[in-house]
C-alpha cells in the first residue's frame, strides 16, 4: 500500500491500512534505509505478503520506525507476520500497541528483528499469534537475531509456536521486565521452551510471570 524511498519522513495518526496484499516484502508499508516512519493512533489489519520467503505482512522495514498506540492484527509473511525490520539502521520503538493473530509461515509470528535491528518495546499485548509450520518454524510471537532488545511491560497471551517458544532470541541481548506469559507452547517438539527460549548472547529476565505454558 505505502512505499517509503531514500529519506522520506512518514507521519501517519488515526489511519486504517486494511486488506494490502503484496508477492514481496512489507505489504501494508515498506521503508528503505534511509526512510522513517512515525505512526500513532491506528490500525493494520489483514496485510499480508502471498510469496514464499517474504517478509513482513504488515510493515517491512529497514529503517526507523516508531509505532504508539496501534493495532495490528491479522497480518501474515513467511517472516515476521506483523513488523519485519532489517540491519542497523532499523532502530524499532514500539509503546503501548496490541499485536492480536497474527502468523508467519516460519519465524516471528508477529515480530522478527534481523541482522542488527533493534527493538525497544514498552506495554501492550501478544494475543494469539503464532508461526503455522511444524518444524523449524521459531518464536511464535517474536524472533529475535543478533543485536540488543528490551521488552517491558507486555502481556504474552495463547502463543504457538510450530517448534520453538513464544519469544526466542538467537545470539542477542534480550532484556524482560515485568512480563507476563500465560498459556504459551510449541506444538511440535514440546522440549523447545513453551513461553522463551535463548540461544547464544544474554537473557536477563526481571520480574513477570509464566502461567500454564508447555
Amino acid at each position: 500500500c505505502i512505499r517509503l524511498k531514500d529519506d522520506v519522513q512518514l507521519f501517519m495518526d488515526d489511519v486504517t491500512v486494511e486488506d494490502c496484499v503484496r508477492g514481496n516484502e512489507g505489504a501494508g508499508i515498506k521503508i528503505d534505509a534511509g526512510a522513517s516512519a512515525s505512526i500513532a493512533n491506528s490500525v493494520f489489519y489483514n496485510n499480508r505478503t502471498t510469496s514464499n520467503d517474504k517478509e513482513g505482512g504488515h510493515i517491512y522495514t529497514q529503517g526507523s520506525l516508531t509505532v504508539s498506540n496501534t493495532s495490528f492484527d491479522g497480518g501474515y509473511a513467511d517472516f515476521g507476520g506483523a513488523i519485519y525490520a532489517e540491519t542497523a539502521t532499523a532502530a524499532v520503538d514500539i509503546d503501548n500497541c496490541d499485536f492480536t493473530d497474527n502468523s508467519a509461515g516460519t519465524r516471528g509470528g508477529s515480530l522478527y528483528m534481523f541482522n542488527g535491528a533493534t527493538l525497544d518495546m514498552d506495554g501492550g499485548t501478544f494475543n494469539g499469534d503464532g508461526t503455522t509450520a511444524l518444524t523449524g518454524n521459531d518464536g511464535g510471537a517474536v524472533y529475535l537475531n543478533t543485536a540488543t532488545h528490551t521488552i517491558d511491560d507486555v502481556d504474552i497471551i495463547d502463543i504457538v509456536s510450530g517448534d520453538d517458544a513464544a519469544i526466542y532470541s538467537n545470539h542477542a541481548t534480550l532484556t524482560l521486565t515485568n512480563c507476563d506469559f500465560t498459556n504459551t507452547g510449541d506444538t511440535a517438539t514440546m522440549d523447545a521452551g513453551g513461553a522463551l527460549r535463548a540461544e547464544d548472547g544474554t537473557l536477563n529476565v526481571i520480574g513477570g510471570s509464566f502461567t500454564h505454558w508447555s
